[in-house]
């Protein structure tokens, strides 16, 4: 299940870094307006989280890995 999770949340990362890597061109050009910076900060604070999330994950499964043997 774990493993499960950790695909997924590493697919909606992916997702996040190429939104945030398509925008921040336009944010280095000043060609966002208002509504676009709130999305570009919205998906930088997701990845954040979404990493950290991960991070929590791969520890646990590292544990239960040591613990197995």
């Amino acid at each position: 299940m774990a493993i499960d999770s950790i695909t997924s949340y590493e697919a909606q990362i992916d997702r996040l870094n190429q939104s945030i890597q398509g925008r921040e061109q336009l944010f280095d050009e000043n060609r966002l307006n208002d509504q676009q910076i709130k999305e570009l900060v919205d998906d930088v604070g997701q990845r954040w989280l979404i990493n950290k999330i991960l991070q929590q994950l791969r520890q646990e499964q590292v544990q239960r890995h040591q613990a197995a043997q």
